[in-house]
């Protein structure tokens, strides 16, 4: 079942909880984003909807054939939106006419938006009142490897295989498939909480995002290991 059905029977269940989809659409530059929005969201028949805290997602913004796209870290993979560009407006949209979580915002300046989370069913919308932010991310190819995951990455996109979660051999797979050339820099860009929903207890820092340039582009990529690899993605 995709995210987006998944969420909308969500919504129309009593006391069901779904997360928020980790994809934002950016009218404006292309590039890496830090973008904040509600971690989850939870409604009820009786209860009202309730968004989750504010939590910080990485997203890379490209232009293609058909306008400009997103991808964000999602821990069930291939979340992207396609965009439309008009240099001022921040806008999501995800769901049918019926049923989707939107983001509605303003450019405060080119590396810099702020909007608001809502969900709107029927017609009818609820807004999140927490204010969202994204900021563009500044590569620095010098910055210190503060997971110390940057072999680890390496060695995965050269062909290395480490213990892994099962789940990951798809990711794995899409990863060393890009077909970008060799690996010129990885470079630290930060950390990013674990995605959870309601209920669920926040482990923040928990993933490691690097940008990756290679000889024909450049990718985000973000992993947690432990004792073995638990999550892994590149977009």
């Amino acid at each position: 079942m995709s995210r987006c059905c998944a969420l909308l029977l969500a919504l129309a269940a009593g006391g069901a909880a779904a997360q928020v989809p980790e994809s934002v659409t950016v009218r404006g530059p292309t590039g890496i984003w830090l973008v904040s929005g509600p971690a989850w969201l939870k409604a009820g028949l009786f209860e009202g909807f309730h968004w989750g805290p504010l939590r910080a997602r990485f997203c890379r913004v490209v232009s293609g054939e058909e306008g400009l796209h997103t991808r964000c870290y999602s821990r069930d993979y291939g979340t992207s939106d396609t965009l439309e560009s008009d240099g001022h407006k921040v806008h999501l949209a995800w769901g049918t006419m019926m049923a989707r979580i939107v983001m509605d915002g303003e450019m405060q300046s080119p590396t810099r938006f702020t909007g608001h989370f809502g969900v709107k069913i029927a017609g009818i919308r609820v807004r999140d009142d927490d204010l969202s932010e994204g900021v563009k991310v500044e590569v620095d190819p010098a910055a210190p490897d503060v997971a110390g995951k940057a072999g680890l990455l390496r060695a995965i996109l050269s062909g290395q295989v480490p213990a892994h979660e099962t789940r990951l051999d798809k990711p794995i797979a899409d990863a060393r498939a890009m077909d970008l050339g060799a690996i010129q820099s990885i470079a630290y860009i930060g950390a990013q909480d674990k995605p959870t929903g309601a209920g669920e207890t926040p482990v923040p820092g928990w993933l490691a995002a690097y940008a990756v340039d290679f000889d024909k582009g450049r990718r985000v990529c973000v992993l947690h290991q432990d004792e073995q690899l638990d999550a892994f993605e590149c977009f």
